[in-house]
């Protein structure tokens, strides 16, 4: 009640009808840069073929009505002259609006845009499997930075709330390193992609096909038909061999030949077999040549690309 007399005893009616005129006209005109700026960035998405901007306009759309109304309430307020209390109301509301309305806006772009690297890289259901882990800390890091911004403009002392935060994550990382360490080659390997589900892979001395990717374990269907389960933090320390992605493999044969074979045939024995293996398809002759020699008969080697 003292704020509102000491408003009417220290401002006109003239003040206060400036003041809300102010107050809607700046309302309005942050409603239209709001709409102005969403258009342009969307046709200048639709013109390029990039999708940045579409995901800028649309964070620039979750705007909410009501900080444009704190920020038009500040511009009328300027207009008045109001007592210390409700000035300073005023600016905390100002400034705890537009630090939470920043972080919405941060928050959209950066999930939006690893949506996008998500989408790109379609087939490769790693990234999908991550992605709301990623959007849960992404939006985390986000909020934490924006709260405590809020309090040290409130004029709280964020050190030691810092310095308990930075404590507690060191103890909670100690206790749980070894399903953290999975955590982080989980992410290596889904934005490294050292391999996908369905890729044929050999760790050490085990070959199948990848299965499923997950948060901590590595499903693999092992050839010999048992399923195999690998934490991914050994994984990745392991030498992986993708045969998925080759393009050729080579394919090794030998045979034997008499001690009493004629010189004459020796000789036309290499070119009688890159005449079999090129009649064979998608194949490609890489050499034939002597291997050893042993008790009854010497031995030729030669291998094929396929």
């Amino acid at each position: 009640m003292q704020t509102i007399h000491y408003l009417l005893d220290n401002n006109t009616w003239q003040n206060l009808l400036e003041a809300v005129a102010a107050a809607a006209a700046a309302m309005a005109l942050l409603v239209m840069l709001r709409w102005l700026a969403c258009s342009y960035l969307s046709k200048l998405g639709d013109r390029k073929k990039t999708q940045l901007d579409d995901i800028v306009a649309k964070a620039l759309a979750t705007t909410h009505w009501v900080v444009l109304a704190i920020a038009a309430l500040y511009v009328g307020g300027n207009q008045l002259d109001l007592t210390v209390t409700a000035d300073r109301l005023l600016s905390n509301a100002l400034m705890i609006a537009l630090t939470v309305q920043a972080g919405i806006w941060v928050s959209k772009v950066m999930v939006g845009w690893l949506r996008l690297r998500a989408e790109e890289s379609a087939g490769s259901d790693t990234i999908v499997t991550h992605l709301a882990l990623v959007d849960f800390m992404v939006r985390l890091l986000v909020w934490v930075v924006v709260v405590l911004s809020v309090l040290s403009n409130l004029g709280f002392n964020i050190t030691a709330m810092v310095t308990s935060l930075g404590i507690g994550g060191v103890a909670v990382a100690l206790a749980v390193q070894n399903i953290l360490g999975d955590l982080f080659a989980s992410m290596s390997i889904a934005l490294d992609k050292p391999f996908v589900a369905g890729d044929s892979i050999v760790v050490d001395t085990i070959s199948g096909t990848v299965k499923h990717v997950g948060l901590k374990s590595t499903r693999v269907q092992a050839d010999s038909g048992e399923e195999v389960v690998f934490s991914n933090a050994d994984l990745l320390k392991s030498r992986i061999r993708n045969y998925k992605r080759m393009d050729e493999r080579r394919a090794l044969f030998g045979f034997s030949l008499s001690y009493t074979t004629p010189t004459e045939m020796l000789g036309r024995i290499p070119a009688m077999v890159e005449e079999i293996v090129r009649d064979q398809p998608e194949t490609r002759f890489d050499r034939a040549h002597f291997k050893t020699l042993g008790r009854t008969a010497w031995t030729s080697k030669w291998c094929t690309l396929c």
